[in-house]
């Protein structure tokens, strides 16, 4: 399996390489450095509010395809710090709204969905990777509105320092409660490549290119009948990760889904998930802890 992904990975990277050059030409822009250091450091009590636009194309057992636009408000929290500083991340969808479009129903609006207002937290080190996690409600199953195998926002690492447009491979086994419930997992191998720092949105980044293949799964209901859905993922993808503050500045993502879902364990129904992702930090509220009252801390007047 590890040969089979690694095949697969050096595939997209030649398939890619003048996609790559065209779409993130912003090489005349990075500031020239031997060697960069990066990682996640939320700090505690801090939120984030992220903007996500995304393109939908699905299609189950060859279908017509379902072609949806969504925009997404996502909510991360830095609820508290281990010991050992690793990062408890709290992560709800505030709002949702959709275009949808289906044979010959066009452009109908979406306004809501069951997953607004779901929570979820996750333990994440430095690095992005997933130590533990939780989710408000391991009963109610529900998916979020990209899917089971949506891009996540939080993009394991593998590294914290590299020169510049060195490479290095990721392995990772990750446990995705902001995408459902029951929990989805994805075992996925990413292959990055750092291109050097960038001001974006205000804010000075360090920029990494990646492009990943993997392999997920996940037990779901529908139609109150309980199935299996796995999938092979291959994908791309850019991540802006703030180099003072140690946040995802902005993640762009693009993934190709081959489904099978499993009705039964002869019969099997294929189908297809293609998304192409943006996630863009909108607001970041740092916590600052509310001032004593120095009155309050002054000692009383004796009366003589």
């Amino acid at each position: 399996m590890k040969i089979f992904a690694l095949v697969i990975i050096n595939i997209f990277l030649l398939a890619f390489s003048s996609t790559l050059g065209q779409q993130t030409n912003v090489d005349e822009n990075f500031l020239s450095s031997d060697t960069l250091c990066f990682k996640y450091d939320f700090k505690l009590k801090d939120t984030l509010i992220y903007k996500v636009f995304s393109f939908d194309s699905i299609s189950i057992d060859y279908d017509s395809p379902l072609l949806r636009i969504r925009e997404e408000i996502w909510q991360i929290v830095c609820d508290s710090l281990s010991f050992d500083h690793n990062f408890f991340l709290s992560m709800k969808l505030l709002s949702y709204k959709a275009t949808e479009s289906y044979k010959e129903s066009r452009n109908v609006k979406v306004e809501n969905h069951n997953w607004v207002g779901r929570s979820c937290w996750i333990l994440i080190d430095s690095l992005g990777y997933r130590l533990n996690y939780g989710s408000d409600d391991s009963l109610k199953i529900d998916m979020a509105p990209g899917g089971a195998f949506q891009p996540n926002l939080i993009v394991p690492l593998g590294a914290n320092c590299k020169e510049l447009n060195e490479t290095w491979s990721v392995k990772s086994l990750d446990d995705l409660p902001e995408n459902g419930v029951p929990v989805p997992l994805l075992r996925q191998y990413s292959l990055f490549r750092l291109k050097g720092t960038i001001d974006t949105l205000n804010e000075n980044c360090i920029r990494l290119e990646f492009i990943k293949t993997g392999q997920g799964s996940v037990r779901t209901l529908i139609d109150n009948n309980q199935l299996r859905v796995t999938n092979v993922i291959n994908g791309f993808g850019v991540l802006d990760l703030s180099s003072q503050r140690g946040i995802p500045v902005h993640l762009f993502s693009t993934i190709e889904q081959k489904l099978t879902i499993h009705l039964t364990e002869e019969d099997k129904q294929p189908g297809y998930h293609y998304i192409n992702t943006n996630y863009t930090l909108i607001d970041y509220k740092q916590y600052v802890p509310a001032k004593k009252d120095s009155k309050k801390n002054k000692p009383a007047k004796k009366n003589k």
